[in-house]
């Protein structure tokens, strides 16, 4: 990935009313989740977790790792 790359998770214009809450550290994101509103930065290597919401239901909890790799 080069400078500025990023990853964006499902957009909430998709489906109206869901919100994305997760973390970058590999932390739980029910507890610690951060909303997501924009395209997340690969600045360096992270773990993604994240889950959905709408209308009091919850997804499980998905996980995914990103390396970045420097030319």
């Amino acid at each position: 990935y080069g400078e500025g790359s990023g990853v964006s998770l499902l957009s909430s214009d998709v489906l109206p009313g869901v919100e994305i809450h997760y973390t970058t550290d590999g932390r739980d994101p029910v507890s610690y989740g951060t909303v997501y509103t924009s395209q997340i930065a690969l600045e360096r290597n992270m773990t993604i977790k994240a889950f959905v919401t709408r209308g009091g239901l919850s997804s499980r909890i998905a996980t995914a790792e990103y390396r970045v790799k420097v030319n």
